[in-house]
């Protein structure tokens, strides 16, 4: 069905058409073919289904539908060809391989399989099924390996069996040697035993020898040791007779009666007294044999008649000492004292001497009081008179008191004036209180001086100058002369003592020793003369120069015609007051030392020339960058011949102008002149205080604080820290601010971070402990003080039954490693009891240490042997983070000195053994495997 619409223009509206066609053929002819049957793809195991499609046209809708329908799968491609072996075991035990070969050949129906198969017998390739190797025979242990190898096909496979036995190959057992008795024959067996290698084992062989026992038939007779018995020696006669029992020849004694040997030799003295006489008779006596005893026999020896001493011993008692001296002393009433003089002789009373004795009281000591008598003299002498008593001995033997006198003579010598300087100045002046002690009666009495002086006076005159020329020009005191510590400290001025450097200068024709003869002779002194002069030398060079260098020196005289001088210690100035007008003296000059005079100053330091700017940044109390700038100072001073020379120097100063321009500029901000003038606040900002910068860290005028900053690096790798300061300070030579810049290095702490284990010994109760060391850094700087960080964790375990292996530490050598420096590795092989497996097991622990080369190589000692055993000590040597000196570490362990061969076994398991084998430890531990270490000899 066609169905159209058509416009029509004039009328305005649409027609419309339909139009029918049969169109049945052409959908059927679409629609073919009816049936169709499309082949399937083969899968990966041979199998594929192929699909029914059915075509045709429905009759609601007229249009073409397709219908589809599974087949059952049909093979497509048969398995490849396989090859199958087996192993088989027949009734008589031998073993067959058999082996099979399978084909697929497909079909409409599918896979015919073909199976075809061959059998082959599995026989070894060795001829002999037995192989016995016979081993070497060991000489020290007599043992002989004897090997058994089997060869025999398990399952197609040829199987070796190695059967070690253990064959004894020689005898290596000593021969031994015993005896019996045979009571009944009365005889001794010796029995001789050696061993003899029969049949694989060691048999003994012995062989015996009799001996019959035959005694001594005689009688024997023994006389006895002589010993004491009452008065005399006596000994006893012995008999002996000998008889058989068993194999043991018996002897039997029989003793006699005591007989006389010899009587005492010693002869005794005795002495008795004719009391009437005075005679002492000495009598001896002995014993003589007679028969069987000793008898007593006497005689008079000698006389003696007693005398006795008539001398008189005369002892004298302390002084003050008993009853009878205190009661004396008492009586006399004046402070002395007696003593008990005690008087001894002899007398005869029988035949001994008695001594009688007699005491009687004597004077010893005159009293202590002293009468002192005190004059003085010239109010400077001050003479003691002392009155005391001592005492006198006489002819006869008495004593009595006499009165002594002793005078001392001394000079009053009166303290050292005391200076007190006024800390204040008041117009340039300040004041000078001198204390001066002087001796008046004997006694020192003060008197006080005041003065002004400038503030800026180096050397002066701290008494008033009229004193000062008084005292020099008065005869009893010359302070110039006599004193002169006293002439520095209060008259340095007059005295001449304030000159840095001294000149000669001519003064006219008038010797001075010739005015002081002059002046002496007036005064009839000519004691005093000797005291002027110092020196008598022959030249005009050597005066001069001998006067400059004598600090006591004030001038010398000198003669023309001889063309000597000599060195005074006075000046025409010392003779003013006695001798207003000096007399002139012919052919005889006079030369004084006076001070020369200072030169000018030279220029004030300059500043040359100054870089730009630069600013640094640094971290303290003050985060502001620090600017200066480099700048060229010309530093000017004197030289000997008087001229200013000046030297070039390389500062960094600070980048604000605040210095002082001129010299003057601190005594004019004392005088206050900073608020009234503006010029000297112009020239003058930093004694003015204006510098805006450092106003508050200024004190007085040229004592500014310094002002520091510092920068501080993170700790390095090698355990230092870099730290960069920097500062501004006054310098008073230069009178300007500088800037103060330095690099200096410091050790930090770093923190040995890792874990350590150490290992402790095996208690008697077979406990471990095991202590694990964790060493990590704090997450903040300084926490509580302490920048590592500590974890400890203990571990108990078991290491009951596991005998011989306790601790042994092997230190190894310092080696370095790329990127991680010198390190040294200590292995620690310790045992430990698994409770799974019920054995001992051994574990190695290494602990990594720091190391240097620099510290002495590891060492080891051993000690003497003592018991078998001998003490090994190593030592080694360890450092640690932020430390440069060597920390040095020993280990001390016990071992045997000689291990015999029948003692030479491993200790531990055979397994412990091979793992210490192969790890190259058998060094230090040889004694715990001794045997697979190959240390047995």
């Amino acid at each position: 069905m066609i169905v159209r619409y058509k416009f029509d223009g004039r009328r305005g509206v649409c027609h419309r058409r339909v139009h029918k066609i049969d169109t049945s053929a052409s959908l059927n002819a679409r629609c073919r073919p009816v049936k169709l049957r499309r082949r399937g793809s083969c899968n990966a195991k041979g199998w594929r289904r192929d699909v029914l499609v059915h075509r045709y046209v429905t009759k609601k809708s007229c249009r073409c539908r397709t219908k589809r329908r599974h087949l059952r799968a049909v093979r497509c491609r048969c398995p490849s060809t396989r090859r199958q072996r087996i192993c088989r075991r027949n009734r008589r035990g031998h073993w067959y391989r058999v082996t099979c070969r399978i084909d697929y050949k497909l079909h409409r129906r599918g896979c015919k399989k073909r199976k075809n198969c061959s059998k082959r017998r599995v026989v070894c390739r060795h001829k002999k099924r037995v192989v016995r190797v016979r081993g070497r025979c060991h000489r020290h242990s007599c043992r002989r390996q004897n090997s058994v190898v089997t060869y025999s096909v398990h399952k197609c496979r040829c199987r070796r069996r190695v059967k070690t036995l253990t064959q004894v190959c020689c005898c290596k057992r000593k021969s031994r040697k015993h005896s019996f008795c045979n009571k009944r024959r009365h005889a001794i067996v010796r029995v001789k035993t050696h061993y003899r290698l029969v049949h694989g084992a060691c048999r003994p062989v012995s062989r015996k020898t009799e001996h019959p026992i035959r005694c001594r038939t005689d009688r024997r007779k023994l006389p006895g040791h002589c010993r004491r018995h009452k008065n005399g020696f006596y000994r006893r006669v012995v008999t002996q007779t000998w008889h058989r029992r068993g194999c043991r020849c018996i002897r039997r004694t029989r003793k006699s009666g005591l007989r006389l040997c010899r009587c005492s030799s010693k002869r005794r003295k005795v002495q008795r007294c004719l009391s009437r006489r005075g005679v002492i008779v000495t009598i001896e006596s002995w014993l003589h044999p007679r028969g069987n005893s000793c008898k007593l026999r006497s005689r008079t020896v000698g006389r003696e008649r007693v005398t006795c001493s008539h001398r008189r011993v005369r002892v004298k008692g302390r002084c003050g000492r008993g009853k009878a001296a205190k009661a004396a002393a008492a009586a006399a009433k004046d402070g002395r004292k007696f003593a008990i003089e005690t008087v001894t002789w002899q007398r005869r009373a029988g035949c001994k001497c008695r001594r009688i004795r007699r005491s009687h009281v004597r004077l010893c000591a005159c009293t202590k009081r002293v009468r002192r008598v005190t004059r003085c003299h010239a109010n400077r002498q001050l003479s003691v008179t002392l009155y005391h008593h001592r005492l006198a001995h006489s002819r006869n033997g008495s004593a009595t008191c006499k009165i002594v006198r002793k005078t001392c003579r001394h000079r009053v010598r009166c303290r050292r004036p005391v200076i007190r300087m006024g800390r204040k100045c008041h117009s340039g002046k300040r004041t000078v209180i001198v204390k001066v002690f002087t001796p008046k009666k004997c006694r020192c009495k003060a008197k006080l001086y005041r003065r002004l002086i400038a503030c800026k006076a180096a050397c002066t005159d701290k008494l008033p100058s009229k004193v000062c020329k008084k005292w020099a020009a008065s005869r009893k005191i010359k302070i110039c002369r006599r004193h002169p510590h006293l002439a520095d400290r209060l008259c340095a001025a007059t005295c001449g003592k304030c000159c840095s450097k001294s000149t000669i200068v001519h003064v006219g024709e008038h010797c001075l020793l010739a005015q002081n003869r002059t002046l002496l002779a007036s005064q009839n002194d000519t004691s005093s003369n000797h005291k002027l002069t110092l020196a008598k030398l022959t030249t005009f060079e050597a005066c001069s120069r001998s006067c400059l260098a004598n600090p006591h020196c004030r001038a010398f005289d000198y003669k023309r015609s001889s063309g000597h001088c000599r060195l005074l210690r006075i000046n025409h100035h010392s003779l003013d007051r006695d001798l207003p007008e000096l007399k002139p003296t012919p052919g005889c000059l006079l030369f004084e030392k006076a001070c020369q005079r200072k030169p000018k100053g030279c220029p004030h330091r300059r500043i040359q020339k100054s870089w730009a700017c630069v600013c640094r940044r640094f971290f303290g109390k003050d985060r502001r960058p620090l600017c200066y700038r480099r700048a060229l100072v010309a530093v000017y001073f004197r030289r000997s011949r008087r001229r200013c020379v000046h030297k070039l120097r390389r500062i960094l100063i600070p980048c604000h102008d605040c210095e002082d321009k001129k010299r003057w500029c601190q005594q004019a901000a004392r005088k206050g002149k900073c608020a009234k003038d503006s010029r000297v606040r112009k020239l003058c900002p930093h004694s003015c205080h204006k510098c805006a910068r450092h106003r508050t860290r200024a004190g007085r005028a040229g004592h500014g604080h310094r002002l520091m900053r510092r920068r501080i690096s993170a700790c390095s790798k090698s355990g230092w820290r870099k730290i960069v300061r920097g500062g501004l300070y006054y310098d008073r030579r230069l009178k300007l601010w500088r800037v103060y810049k330095g690099v200096s290095h410091k050790r930090c702490i770093r923190c040995p971070i890792g874990s350590r284990l150490i290992v402790g010994r095996c208690t008697k109760h077979g406990k471990r402990k095991l202590t694990w060391i964790v060493v990590t850094r704090h997450s903040r700087r300084g926490h509580h003080g302490r920048p590592c960080r500590i974890k400890k964790k203990h571990r108990v375990v078991s290491c009951r039954g596991c005998g011989g292996l306790d601790l042994v530490r092997k230190v190894g050598h310092c080696v370095r490693k790329p990127g991680h420096g010198w390190h040294r590795v200590v292995t620690s092989t310790f045992t430990e009891r698994d409770s799974r497996k019920h054995r001992c097991i051994v574990r190695h622990h290494k602990n990594t240490f720091a190391c240097s080369p620099k510290c002495p190589k590891r060492s080891v000692s051993r000690s003497r042997c003592k018991c078998g055993r001998r003490v090994v000590c190593t030592r080694y040597y360890v450092t640690y983070p932020g430390r440069r000196r060597c920390v040095a570490k020993k280990i001390t362990r016990s071992e045997k000195c000689v291990s015999a061969a029948s003692d030479c076994n491993d200790q531990i398991k055979a397994h412990d053994c091979q793992a210490i084998k192969h790890s190259g430890m058998c060094s230090t531990l040889h004694r715990l495997c001794a045997k697979t270490c190959g240390r047995c000899k």
